[in-house]
């Protein structure tokens, strides 16, 4: 993954979503992201802005590890047809 992802996660969670083309959470996560904005000052929006970039962040590693698990099954099915 980019720097840039993780820059989307922390700063802009909805539009990670965006860039995933995973819409119903975008739109979910824009929800929650716009009411946080103007309730930043009371503090409130923090605990929403948190809960946002906590949900992209979430959806960042699960692709990682994705990823990283089909890298190990492709070598392991390198690994067994070198035995044959």
């Amino acid at each position: 993954m980019s720097f840039g992802m993780y820059l989307l996660v922390i700063f802009c969670p909805p539009l990670y979503f965006a860039v995933r083309k995973r819409w119903v959470a975008m739109v979910i996560n824009g929800m929650f992201y716009l009411a946080a904005i103007p309730l930043l000052f009371i503090g409130v929006g923090i605990i929403l802005w948190g809960l946002c970039a906590l949900h992209a962040a979430w959806d960042l590693m699960h692709v990682i590890r994705e990823k990283q698990m089909q890298r190990q099954a492709a070598l392991i099915v390198e690994k067994m047809q070198e035995k044959k």
